[in-house]
């Protein structure tokens, strides 16, 4: 069996009785007189603000204490790179073919049948005679073929270089050795060239260029030659002869249709610039983006591309893509796209100086490495053909068409120097949590500090306006704007210290901003019970800075980082209230009383006032989700306000008072069904006109407490 508290009263008061008066009498009984309390609570700060929102100073007084995150904003913008792109119809640089060669052999027996009356000589070489070589000369060869057609059908050259070497295994000299070759098609030269002499048993090399020619694969040579013969008779052998070698090469090909041996036919290199406005990167790293290459080739033979960013690098290894493109058909271009991730590529933006005092080359041949410059990269774009099999048609007004784009490029880090930029803050800041429990009339703070704390992430000097600081009491529709210091100031900040390395995070630079009572009316903003702030800020990124030397900026900037603005709140509880409310919710013990048994019931509220707050409280019954159905106090419900020492300001005794209840069975009922009591105390300063400070362990105690006539048989 449960017993309510009452009962337990009720019980211990009759064992005693019946241990001191245990006597039988069946017609007797007693009205005893109960006081119980039915419900109570202690109303305390804790009743309007969470312990994390106060503090305990040192003489006892209460502070309320508040941080939170009032505005905050990026500078991504100026990270973000544009989507770019750079394009170049790259001629063929050269064409080249491999050194082509061909032979020609006069023996004997051909060089005499060319002799004018030479059938003696014709009767003494088949009979092994020793005669002597008379004069002879000039005797003229025409149309001596040159075939070229498994090299080449036909080709312009700005120039070649022929070789024409001569051995001589005659037993005497010739003279006035004289050769042209023409192109058999129109007959127009390609080389002429005289040899004075060729000594017996001995052979001569003559080089000549051809200059501008076109040149067929079918020529033909003719050649003039002359001998002095010999002086003395010499043994004529059929084996002797004389053999001419033709040579073309260091062909510097216009055009051609020829059968091209392997070769690089294009490079190019180029530097890309960003237009940034003011901002002047010299190294970025990409957190993501990508590269699209595109390439479309003309010519008749496969492609094999090779694109390279010597300055963007992932683990030290420069961006490199190659692909092959197959050869154009029926006069169409053949397209192939590639795409490749850049993210975490480590891009050097100092152009192409950097690069040439790497490689100690004149990269451009300009003459000189290039000084450092700011947004700018550089690229290199190679092709070469493989061995062309059949002969195909290539000339240096061939080309390709490179395109490649640098598509949705977002850094994680970039280095330099961030331009004299500004950034507008406008953002509204929720503060729920701040003395969102009191509900008052009118309220007035003695003090208020306050710091803003401007957090800088971002790598560069700068200053800060607060433009605007506004509070809103959305429940009420009350606002109220900062007037005075620092509304309207300019503010330094600070730059923060550069990372050891951009993988490591920025720890901001921090600049405290003090707002306080007497500078401006920021306890006006407090004293309406905000849950919001509305703030502008102004940032002035690099404001009276000049800019650095290209390349030479040490302003940072982290992706996702910026300013973030903090306001940090110190109050000491010494106000003015008129119609403060503090609320509790209790349980009400009338469960087992028996009504029955109950006469002459009165009910009092017995409160202990520890606050130097006087108070009208109220108690209402409800249910469990705080629905109420009827009240209990008919009246003001005063309770007079704690008396504080002149010395310490603390109320050192509460104040009691004493407030009766008429209850009527209906209302005992209800409490019986509902089981709480929501207790409702309403305060106010007094004397009206002056602040009074709270400490730590002031409290309202409330007890409804229960007088009862229990009748015992």
């Amino acid at each position: 069996m449960r017993f309510s508290r009452l009962q337990k009263y009720i019980f211990s008061f009759i064992t005693v009785f019946l241990l001191l008066f245990c006597r039988r009498d069946e017609q007797t009984a007693w009205d005893v007189k109960i006081l119980a309390p039915l419900a109570k609570t202690s109303l305390t700060l804790h009743n309007l603000i969470a312990d994390s929102l106060h503090r305990t100073n040192a003489d006892g007084t209460i502070s309320l204490v508040y941080h939170s995150r009032l505005a905050e904003a990026t500078i991504d913008s100026s990270l973000a790179l544009p989507d770019t792109s750079n394009q170049a119809n790259i001629k063929l640089n050269t064409l080249t073919l491999d050194p082509v060669t061909v032979s020609n052999t006069i023996t004997l027996s051909q060089l005499v049948a060319m002799v004018p009356d030479s059938d003696l000589l014709q009767w003494a070489i088949e009979m092994g005679l020793s005669v002597p070589i008379p004069p002879f000369g000039p005797i003229v060869q025409d149309s001596i073929p040159f075939d070229f057609g498994s090299y080449f059908q036909t080709m312009t050259v700005s120039d070649a270089t022929v070789d024409i070497t001569v051995h001589n295994h005659f037993p005497f000299p010739f003279t006035n050795v004289e050769f042209s070759i023409r192109n058999q098609g129109n007959d127009s030269l390609i080389f002429q060239q005289t040899i004075p002499v060729i000594p017996a048993n001995d052979s001569v090399l003559i080089s000549a260029h051809t200059g501008h020619k076109t040149i067929e694969s079918r020529l033909y040579a003719s050649t003039s030659i002359s001998s002095p013969g010999t002086s003395t008779p010499v043994q004529l052998n059929p084996s002797w002869y004389i053999s001419s070698t033709v040579s073309i090469h260091d062909v510097k090909i216009e055009s051609a249709i020829a059968k091209f041996p392997p070769q690089m036919v294009i490079y190019n290199a180029d530097e890309n610039a960003y237009d940034l406005e003011g901002i002047q990167f010299h190294h970025i790293i990409f957190q993501k983006g990508k590269i699209r290459i595109e390439v479309y080739n003309t010519l008749p033979s496969p492609l094999h591309y090779i694109y390279t960013i010597p300055s963007a690098t992932v683990h030290g290894i420069p961006f490199r893509v190659e692909g092959v493109v197959p050869a154009a058909s029926g006069g169409h271009a053949y397209h192939s796209t590639n795409e490749c991730d850049m993210t975490g590529y480590d891009l050097d933006l100092r152009g192409i100086g950097p690069i040439e005092r790497m490689q100690n080359k004149d990269l451009n041949n300009n003459g000189y490495f290039d000084p450092d410059t700011i947004n700018t990269f550089y690229n290199e774009v190679s092709a070469d053909i493989t061995q062309t099999t059949p002969l195909i048609p290539l000339s240096l007004n061939d080309s390709i068409y490179i395109r490649g784009e640098f598509l949705g490029m977002v850094p994680l880090y970039g280095e330099g120097f961030l331009g004299k930029d500004t950034l507008v803050i406008h953002e509204t800041a929720t503060f729920s949590n701040f003395l969102s429990g009191i509900s008052v009339e009118h309220f007035e703070l003695d003090s208020v500090n306050l710091l803003l704390v401007i957090n800088n992430y971002i790598g560069a000097e700068g200053a800060v306006k607060i433009d605007q600081l506004t509070a809103w009491n959305t429940r009420t529709g009350q606002s109220a704007t900062l007037a005075g210091y620092p509304a309207g100031a300019m503010i330094n900040i600070n730059k923060p210290a550069k990372p050891f390395s951009p993988n490591d995070s920025v720890i901001p630079a921090q600049t405290m901003v003090e707002i306080k009572t007497g500078l401006c009316n920021i306890e006006k903003l407090l004293e309406i019970i905000p849950d919001k702030f509305e703030c502008r800020f102004t940032v002035f990124i690099n404001s009276g800075v000049a800019p650095p030397p290209p390349g030479k900026g040490t302003d940072f900037i982290y992706y996702g980082k910026g300013i973030r603005v903090e306001m940090a709140a110190s109050v000491p509880l010494s106000f003015l209230a008129r119609k403060l409310q503090l609320c509790d919710t209790v349980p009400v013990d009338v469960e087992q009383l028996d009504i029955s048994s109950v006469s002459g019931q009165r009910f009092h509220v017995i409160a202990e006032n520890k606050f130097p707050l006087t108070a009208s409280v109220q108690l209402y019954i409800a249910d469990s989700t705080g629905t109420i159905c009827d009240s209990l106090i008919t009246g003001a419900g005063k309770i007079n306000a704690g008396i504080p020492d002149e010395m310490s300001e603390r109320v050192l005794q509460p104040v009691k008072s004493i407030i009766p209840i008429d209850l009527t069975e209906d209302k005992i009922e209800k409490m019986r069904k509902k089981r709480h009591l929501i207790i409702k105390a309403v305060f106010d300063t007094s004397p009206v006109d002056k602040k009074i400070k709270i400490f730590d362990g002031d409290n309202l105690s409330v007890i409804l407490s229960g007088n009862f006539n229990y009748r015992i048989h």
